[in-house]
């Protein structure tokens, strides 16, 4: 079917943005989550009370059409490859143990990636962050950067991805990866926290999750690994702090803030899985106070027009 998109590329603002059905979150990421790429089942958790939770979207809640270019998805693919090859395939394999080195710290166990190019794995991070946060999915969409922060991230993304000749990188991964080493001076480091459940036994049932609350820092599930990132300041400003996290963590200790070996902090699979009964019990709470605040509003429960108006300015709020 001809495609009559006139959008440009978000990333590279050059060329025609032609390609569909992007993942926001690379696949490779969330497989063991919704399954092979064409074959994903994935499930919205809203706080609407007439969605239906149990129907499999597949991957239409998770990616995006006309946000990128042929050329441009070739250049984050890269990075994914390299991070999947590198760390997600290896960081749970007895046989790269040598490749992490673990360290106690003041909230536990902590390792260190020592043959990851810290610039790579930054990429990576910035690249999700910034396709979330542009994108119009449901999933995704509450999700907000500021306009300055989303240009700086693009801006990077787009300076030091490898580039393409003629739709192809032909520049080797060890090359490419010294050139980012020789040229960190101009790299913006965002700092960022990245922990990851100790070894869950069955990851099919974690979560893809983007706050839309939390800011300083961001709070971001992606299956076993939770990212928090520090945008505006290095502070801790996150009042709520919904993970319960902001009094077990010594930044000192986990800040990945410049050109040095990536930390990933290690939490129990029990911490881990309390946060996500949390985000459960969030949303079916809200859910419940939708519907019925709904019910108020129908008239099938009786109460006074200005307390339906409060419920619903405070629901607007939240």
């Amino acid at each position: 079917m001809a495609d009559d998109n006139d959008a440009i590329c978000q990333l590279c603002k050059r060329n025609k943005a032609n390609k569909t059905n992007s993942h926001i979150v690379p696949a490779f990421w969330l497989k063991s989550q919704i399954g092979e790429r064409g074959n994903e089942k994935a499930y919205l958790i809203t706080e609407d009370p007439k969605q239906n939770y149990t129907e499999n979207i597949g991957a239409e809640g998770l990616a995006e059409d006309f946000i990128l270019c042929s050329d441009c998805e070739t250049r984050l693919g890269y990075v994914e490859s390299y991070f999947s090859a590198e760390v997600i395939q290896k960081i749970e394999d007895a046989n790269f143990v040598a490749n992490f080195e673990k360290k106690a710290s003041k909230h536990g166990d902590l390792v260190k990636c020592k043959r990851v190019n810290p610039i790579a794995f930054y990429l990576l991070i910035y690249s999700i962050i910034w396709r979330a946060a542009i994108s119009k999915q449901p999933v995704y969409s509450h999700f907000t950067l500021p306009e300055n922060v989303l240009e700086d991230l693009r801006f990077t993304l787009d300076l030091f991805l490898p580039n393409t000749v003629n739709r192809k990188i032909e520049i080797k991964q060890d090359k490419w990866l010294k050139t980012v080493e020789n040229c960190q001076d101009l790299f913006k480091f965002f700092p960022y926290v990245i922990l990851k459940a100790d070894s869950l036994p069955d990851k099919t049932g974690t979560y893809n999750w983007f706050d839309n609350v939390s800011t300083s820092p961001n709070h971001i599930i992606l299956n076993e690994y939770i990212i928090l990132s520090f945008f505006q300041s290095v502070e801790w400003k996150d009042e709520d702090n919904f993970f319960e996290l902001k009094n077990e963590l010594d930044l000192t200790d986990l800040l990945n803030n410049c050109y040095e070996d990536v930390k990933v902090g290690i939490i129990s699979n029990d911490r881990y899985n309390n946060i996500i009964s949390k985000l459960q019990a969030g949303a079916a709470t809200k859910r419940q106070i939708k519907d019925l605040a709904q019910k108020m509003a129908n008239g099938e429960i009786p109460i006074p027009t200005e307390v339906v108006e409060k419920i619903r300015e405070r629901l607007s709020n939240q």
